[in-house]
């Protein structure tokens, strides 16, 4: 019977223990997890401050790379350029996660280009496919803006209405849609310029 008794007290003490051990493990949990909330409340506050600061670096980026960048909103700009004798607009809306979210991009008027899709909004631009936080919104639409000009594109329904591109840009500016930029007949010089006189 001595030794049950021995046993039980034996069990009793590493059950306490047990309990103890628990108990302090539980607390140091508890402890680590208020410091874990804290530092990820902090880091939290430290992301949305660093997002502000990127969201305004490339806003900054838009302005200084592009020319005629118009604020329409806080979450909208618009970027004016000439292309084959019309003008152009690429329309940049910014969501509230941007730059962690990439930008919506399109051009006005809408056009036949490979990089746009039906709704004008340009999808496959190699810098807008591959956007991230570190990317830089000014030099992407540079970029596209720069296509557009060594290539410029159709108006779009150009080839399916048979129409040319300079009337749908006579269109497009009397519906307010496009800024042209006015067109003058070549001029050649005459051939009296060539000739020489012997004096």
């Amino acid at each position: 019977m001595h030794r049950f008794r021995k046993t039980k007290a034996l069990e009793n003490n590493a059950e306490k223990l047990c309990n103890k051990i628990s108990t302090s493990i539980w607390d140091r949990v508890k402890e680590v997890t208020s410091i874990e909330i804290v530092e990820l409340s902090y880091r939290k506050l430290r992301d949305s401050e660093n997002a502000a600061v990127n969201r305004k670096r490339q806003i900054d980026t838009l302005k200084v790379f592009n020319d005629n960048v118009t604020e329409i909103q806080d979450v909208e700009y618009r970027v004016e350029f000439n292309v084959g004798g019309y003008g152009m607009a690429i329309l940049v809306s910014l969501s509230p996660e941007f730059p962690l979210e990439k930008p919506v991009l399109k051009v006005t008027p809408q056009t036949d280009h490979p990089w746009v899709n039906e709704q004008s909004e340009i999808i496959s631009a190699p810098g807008l496919l591959n956007f991230t936080v570190h990317s830089d919104l000014g030099r992407v639409v540079q970029t596209i803006i720069r296509e557009f000009e060594r290539r410029p594109p159709p108006l779009a329904g150009d080839v399916a209405v048979g129409t040319s591109t300079q009337q749908r840009v006579q269109e497009a500016c009397t519906n307010g849609r496009a800024y042209v930029m006015p067109t003058f007949p070549p001029v050649y010089p005459s051939s009296e310029c060539f000739s020489f006189q012997n004096y």
